[in-house]
């Protein structure tokens, strides 16, 4: 799915709701709530908005409230809300779930404790090459009293 097919769908959300097109209330928002979930993360703000949402009789006919009552303004709300998850994803497009690797799973002392450990081990065994130069398989090049005569000879 595409950024702008997300948008699409939840523009047709936000006009299902203030055109009450909606059958069940309950429905409209567990579709929208998924909407949410699969556009924008569980993790996102704009979904813990929608979850912590109160929906009530306010949702079925907002001509017949009062503009001055509590359950106006949430209706106001909630459109606001829907504007909001459109404009993060003009801004910031789809969510991507994160992806794991073979060291995901480990925790980071660990993975620190390892790369600190190789890093001894090759300089220490770094060191010992130096010293022992009995077993340095190809002798250096740049050593010229092994490997050139003299004239003098």
């Amino acid at each position: 799915m595409n950024k702008q097919k997300a948008i699409r769908l939840l523009k047709n959300q936000k006009a299902e709701f203030i055109d009450k097109s909606f059958d069940n209330v309950a429905a409209w928002k567990g579709k929208t709530a998924s909407m949410i979930v699969d556009f924008l993360g569980f993790d996102s703000g704009e979904y813990y908005s929608f979850a912590k949402f109160h929906f009530g009789e306010w949702c079925l006919d907002k001509n017949s409230i009062n503009k001055n009552s509590p359950f106006y303004n949430e209706h106001s709300a909630l459109i606001g809300l829907i504007d909001n998850c459109i404009d993060k994803l003009k801004r910031s497009g789809l969510y991507t779930k994160p992806q794991s690797n073979v060291l995901s799973n480990v925790d980071n002392w660990k993975l620190i404790t390892i790369a600190v450990a190789l890093f001894i081990a090759g300089l220490t065994a770094g060191i010992w090459l130096k010293e022992n130069t009995s077993l340095i398989v190809f002798k250096s090049i740049n050593n010229n009293s092994n490997n050139v005569k003299s004239d003098s000879q």
